[in-house]
């Protein structure tokens, strides 16, 4: 549509070209064709900015009307001077010609009534209508002059006033809208129109005054002008449509400015009107006719402006009214607003804008009172952040804070009868209403876990974080609420002590008793001090087949002595909790190299030890430091010291920590994989980060000599480590009998009771040694 609209631009400019040189070259014949060629091309390129503009639809149509009735009285005057020369038909002819300008003003009344305010319109309608009676009165005379007392047809000399009076109000209504206008531009075709339409009605008033003197009112090389006129006015739209160029109207605003103009143009009038009557030109009753038009303008217009002086003080009252109601209406809503804030304040976390633990206590004893009435059921999900505090500890409390507000935004966007809080640091809770049954809480627990099993991506960093999650259902457990959450918290730590921390469980009476020694773990390793309260356990680890020893693995004990039993699967994660894994960590390390140094020293072939990792440890850089200055101070080989890594750690291995293990085995540490076959496992993070031994389960060493596809599973085992070039070693050997079947399968290297118990290192030097 541009190239089309473009190119019937083009052949206008051309045809007129064509037109102007037929013209002066007297051709009669080509300029009576090049005259509605070039009209109807310039219609069609308004009719084309019409149909691209469509806000301006209307207007430019109107326009394209005025140019085609050009074309129509082209084609009658070519059919009266070729065909047919009858009176008639010229004077339809006459006709057409006339209608332009009148298409013109309607399409310039048309954007009036578009973009001006009814004030406005009422101004320009007006001024312009007096302007027109004085103007109209002097034109009158002008003409009466000319025709020297000899007049026409009294039909012809109506026909000719009618015609100046129309005329002369059309430009009236372009003058006092040229006042009103902003953006005019020569360069940019925003002044075509308005200047094309002004200048066609200026010389029709020649085409006017011949026609009333009674003489042949057609001038070839007028009608040059009239064309260029009508062109002038088709490129007008055509860079509207095109370019979006077009001028503005600013409504009538009474202020100096336009007191000062209305003073300067009714001083202009009353002056004009003395000076003609001065010199004789008009008559006395034409004198005082003019002057009681403009005073009557003058007194029009003023009662305009005081009429828009009283709406506009009525316009500001109301707007002062409305902006005072707004002003009450805000404050009354600030007000509510601030009384919702303290309300949300009171009862939500900052951090992770879920509930908190005040609002937490206050809803679960509302909650509880209902349902005790209505004999309904809810669930609580306990819920600790498994592996957050080597966030808080490597990256800073800042990414620590944005990881929970993370958790937050999901726990927002969980379906509605699922109810999050946060009861602690990186402990949560949510109550999930309306129990049916089981089936509901654990496709809601399903649900939770993959919540926070979904690695959280902030930056450039990706953190694998899981939840522990202890589940107990009120009224089931309990009908006391403390107790049932109390359930839920038991439930939860049971998880959190287990080999799979990723894990949900429900509440059982079995867990009163575990609970109590968690509890009494924590309350001694919360007070105790590394070097002080704990003493180092070694557990031999042999070569199966010659009998030889080939060093130990070392556990932490308390020196305390405790009523119940703890493995160090318990005892290292409280110690985490308890924030003592640091310094427990790197007495761990030292004294475990000073007492394997010690030995070694006495003998042919070194031992090696072997220390166990926590995801705490690996991430924490001060440790490794730690780990490699030990070694070296100590001079002790680190290829003799054996790390040992648990699936579970390496299950939510992040970017971080394997980095950290690719770089403590680039340092020369053998990395062992400890529990393999007993829990999940990532085949791609363990690929990538290139372990020297893998300790297979006890779960499958343990049925080795009576489950086949346990033996089966290890000898799969032991052949996918051997092809990866991997050292196997049995974990948890018991009986000859399992170390005999592991034997046979080939698995050289073993650790477990059948070989002997971890003990101290006064027993295994006396019995190992």
């Amino acid at each position: 549509m541009k190239r089309i609209h473009k190119t019937i631009l083009i052949a206008l400019m051309v045809s007129y070209g064509c037109f102007v040189v037929s013209t002066f070259a007297g051709a009669s014949l080509l300029l009576t064709l090049f005259s509605p060629i070039t009209a109807c091309l310039a219609a069609a390129v308004i009719y084309i900015s019409a149909y691209i503009s469509e806000a301006y639809r209307k207007h430019m149509t109107l326009l394209g009307l005025g140019i085609l009735s050009w074309v129509a009285g082209d084609l009658m005057t070519f059919i009266f001077e070729y065909v047919n020369p009858s009176p008639t038909i010229d004077t339809i002819s006459s006709i057409f010609f006339i209608f332009p300008n009148y298409f013109f003003g309607l399409a310039l009344v048309l954007y009036l009534f578009k973009k001006l305010n009814r004030s406005s319109l009422n101004r320009i309608a007006y001024s312009s209508f007096a302007i027109t009676i004085i103007g109209f009165v002097l034109l009158r005379k002008f003409l009466d002059v000319l025709l020297g007392g000899v007049y026409p047809s009294p039909i012809q000399y109506a026909r000719a006033l009618i015609y100046i009076f129309l005329n002369f109000f059309i430009m009236m209504i372009l003058f006092f809208l040229l006042t009103m206008v902003t953006g005019l531009s020569l360069k940019k075709g925003t002044c075509l129109v308005p200047l094309g339409i002004f200048l066609y009605i200026l010389i029709d008033f020649d085409y006017t005054y011949k026609e009333a003197m009674g003489r042949d009112p057609e001038n070839v090389y007028m009608n040059l002008l009239y064309m260029l006129f009508m062109i002038m006015i088709a490129h007008g739209t055509y860079s509207q449509a095109e370019f979006g160029y077009s001028f503005d109207i600013v409504n009538y605003q009474r202020g100096k400015k336009s007191t000062t103009f209305l003073k300067v143009l009714v001083s202009t009038l009353v002056l004009l009107d003395g000076f003609f009557y001065f010199i004789g030109f008009l008559s006395e009753n034409e004198f005082f006719y003019i002057l009681i038009a403009v005073m009557g303008y003058w007194i029009m217009s003023a009662t305009h402006d005081n009429s828009m002086l009283d709406e506009q003080l009525l316009k500001q009252q109301r707007e002062q009214n409305q902006i005072l109601e707004k002003q009450v209406e805000e404050k009354t809503k600030d007000l509510q607003f601030a009384y919702e804030n303290l309300q949300k304040l009171s009862s939500t976390d900052i951090l992770t804008g879920i509930y908190n633990r005040r609002y937490n206590a206050m809803y679960l004893r509302q909650l509880s009172g209902e349902y005790a009435t209505s004999g309904q059921r809810f669930a609580i999900f306990a819920i600790d952040l498994n592996h957050f505090k080597p966030i808080n500890d490597t990256y800073g409390h800042d990414m620590g804070d944005r990881v929970l507000a993370e958790f937050g935004q999901r726990m927002l966007n969980l379906p509605k009868k699922l109810i999050p809080f946060r009861t602690g640091g990186d402990e949560f809770m949510i109550v999930m209403e309306d129990v049916i049954g089981r089936k509901d809480v654990l496709e809601a627990a399903e649900k939770l876990q993959k919540l926070f099993n979904t690695p959280v991506t902030l930056d450039t960093y990706s953190f694998n974080l899981s939840g522990s999650i202890g589940i107990a259902i009120y009224p089931e457990d309990s009908d006391d609420v403390n107790l049932v959450v109390s359930y839920a918290d038991a439930a939860m730590y049971s998880v959190k002590r287990s080999t799979i921390r990723d894990d949900y469980k429900f509440f059982d009476k079995a867990l009163v008793a575990s609970i109590e020694k968690h509890r009494l773990l924590e309350s001694i390793i919360k007070k105790a001090d590394p070097e002080k309260d704990f003493v180092l356990h070694y557990q031999p680890i042999v070569n199966m087949s010659t009998g030889k020893l080939l060093g130990a693995e070392v556990y932490p004990r308390l020196k305390q002595n405790t009523d119940f039993e703890y493995s160090i699967g318990e005892l290292i994660p409280i110690a985490e909790e308890c924030g003592l894994m640091d310094s427990l960590g790197k007495w761990i390390v030292t004294e475990a190299v000073s007492r394997m140094n010690a030995w070694n020293s006495n003998r042919d072939e070194a031992l090696n030890i072997s220390i166990n990792l926590s995801a705490l440890q690996l991430l924490d850089t001060t440790f490794i430091n730690h780990l490699k200055k030990v070694t070296k101070d100590m001079n002790f080989p680190v290829g003799n010291l054996g790390l040992d890594i648990s699936t579970s750690v390496m299950l939510s291995a992040e970017e971080t920590s394997k980095e950290a293990l690719l770089d403590l085995y680039n340092f020369g540490f053998p990395l062992c994989l400890n529990d393999f076959g007993g829990g999940e496992l990532r085949l791609s993070n363990f690929l990538d980060c290139t372990f020297k031994v893998i300790k297979i389960s006890h779960s499958l060493v343990s049925r080795a000599d009576r489950d086949d596809n346990s033996l089966l599973l290890l000898k799969s085992i032991h052949a996918l480590a051997r092809s990866l070039d991997i050292i196997s070693c049995a974990v948890g050997v018991e009986t000859k009998e399992q170390a005999d079947k592991i034997r046979e399968i080939g698995i050289n290297y073993a650790e477990g009771y059948y070989y002997g118990k971890p003990c101290s290192a006064e027993e295994f030097e006396k019995n190992y040694i």
